[in-house]
């Protein structure tokens, strides 16, 4: 009779997975959005994200335009000559080129080595370009600062992502410890109210001489070990209940109070079911993992750098463009328009630190691609684990399951012959505990499969991306 119960819990328990109770304040896919939407180590992470974008901001501030201003007036000495100037110039990400344009005005005298300082009484316009032809052309370490950021964006957005599915699994595998709790706890309690309920009859039958005196005092034994069974499931129902709290939060995420929790998880709406059809998708996605994803960004930042490293080992040639003109009155030899060719070159006899850190680069490069190949392995091999727990999990279930039923119809048949006074207290209570211990590992058996399936879906990286069915 007891072990029906117990079966009649589980197969309530199987026929509730996938489907969501409208009833309980507490739901699988509120408490998962709840998680990601304000646990803390979820919003510490996003937290980085903003930090990096205001990272690229910065590196962009180089490429701004900048003013500058320049004043010089002589008040000592023979000649008096004063000049006033101001340039606006801005570094481009496009090859390495700098543009500017100025406008300088001067009065006075100045003596003839100073007489490139002599404008017209309307000041000099000019306009000129600064051309890298070698070093600094296809990269320099402002574009590189600036591809890097972008790269830092792109590698805490993945820890972002590895912080969402990281929380989701632990807060996932607490969840199905405390419904494993929740339905030990409901079956050792249906077994201490049947064997509670036996005792009226134990007594009747042993004031009838039907049982000698002793049945109550073993009866009393094995309701003390029943009780003390039920006290283990509360204090772990309490434990498992307790750490939900971890995960459970308000808006504010604040930790809500115990009381906020149900007393035990009766209904799962399991959003994370797997079929053939679901592994295949998953096992595709392992090289979209945002593990993958942020060594990626660490490969592409050291790719950067070995490419600036390897640009400083070039000789400097730059090219300068220019051209001035003055405007308004003053002398003749002013008044044309100039064009200035400028070259500049400079080439380092000595190499050594470039080098060093050139090969320094490209070390840290070959070390990323490294990790890379590691990271993806492990979770090629985490997968093929998941996916072999999860089958073997099916088959045990299925095991468990007949066995329980088995168990528990031995109890069934146990109890009519004890009622009928061919069986004694000693078996029927041997058939009981063999049928709560089957169920029991049924229970297990299907928490177990659920925690492979957890386990697929994490080595894919895709807790976060799940519905109920």
């Amino acid at each position: 009779m007891g072990g029906k119960i117990y079966l009649t819990i589980f197969l309530l328990f199987m026929a509730n997975v996938g489907y969501a109770s409208t009833q309980l304040p507490f739901s699988v896919m509120q408490y998962i959005e709840r998680i990601k939407q304000t646990h803390p180590k979820i919003m510490a992470a996003d937290v980085k994200i903003a930090s990096a974008n205001f990272g690229v901001e910065a590196a962009r501030g180089t490429f701004d335009p900048v003013f500058n201003q320049q004043s010089r007036v002589r008040p000592f000495g023979y000649y008096d000559g004063a000049i006033a100037s101001q340039t606006l110039s801005q570094q481009l990400q496009y090859q390495g080129i700098k543009m500017y344009t100025g406008y300088r005005i001067s009065s006075g005298d100045f003596p003839s080595y100073d007489a490139n300082l002599e404008t017209l009484d309307g000041g000099e316009l000019s306009v000129g370009v600064n051309i890298p032809l070698m070093q600094n052309r296809q990269t320099d370490k402002y574009r590189t600062q600036l591809a890097n950021a972008r790269e830092d964006t792109q590698y805490w957005r993945a820890n972002y992502a590895i912080s969402i599915n990281d929380t989701l699994y632990r807060a996932m595998l607490a969840l199905l410890k405390w419904h494993e709790a929740s339905l030990r706890h409901q079956m050792v309690s249906q077994l201490v109210e049947t064997t509670e309920a036996r005792f009226a009859g134990i007594k009747t039958r042993v004031d009838s001489g039907d049982l000698p005196a002793i049945s109550i005092t073993e009866f009393n034994g094995i309701l003390m070990k029943r009780k003390r069974a039920l006290l283990q499931a509360e204090q772990l129902l309490v434990q498992t209940r307790q750490h939900i709290q971890l995960y459970w939060r308000d808006k504010n995420g604040e930790m809500m109070p115990l009381s906020a929790i149900p007393e035990t998880l009766e209904t799962l709406d399991w959003p994370y079911h797997l079929s053939d059809e679901a592994l295949r998708d998953l096992e595709t996605e392992i090289v979209k993992h945002p593990k993958l994803t942020a060594i990626s960004a660490e490969i592409h930042q050291a790719k950067n750098l070995k490419q600036l490293k390897n640009d400083q080992l070039k000789p400097r040639f730059d090219l300068e463009l220019k051209l001035s003109r003055d405007i308004g009155q003053g002398e003749q030899n002013l008044r044309e328009t100039e064009g200035y060719v400028g070259i500049q070159f400079a080439m380092p006899l000595g190499m050594r630190s470039a080098k060093a850190e050139h090969s320094q680069a490209n070390e840290k490069l070959r070390e990323k691609q490294y990790a890379f190949q590691g990271a993806h392995d492990e979770l090629r091999q985490a997968f093929a684990r998941a996916i072999t727990s999860y089958r073997y999990g099916q088959t045990l279930l299925a095991m468990n399951r007949q066995q329980a039923t088995i168990a528990d119809k031995l109890v069934g048949q146990e109890n009519t012959r004890f009622q009928a006074g061919a069986s004694d207290l000693f078996v029927l209570n041997s058939r009981e505990t063999s049928a709560i211990e089957a169920n029991l590992n049924m229970v297990s058996a299907h928490i177990k499969l659920k925690e492979s399936e957890l386990a697929v879906w994490a080595a894919a990286g895709k807790m976060a991306e799940v519905n109920v069915q």
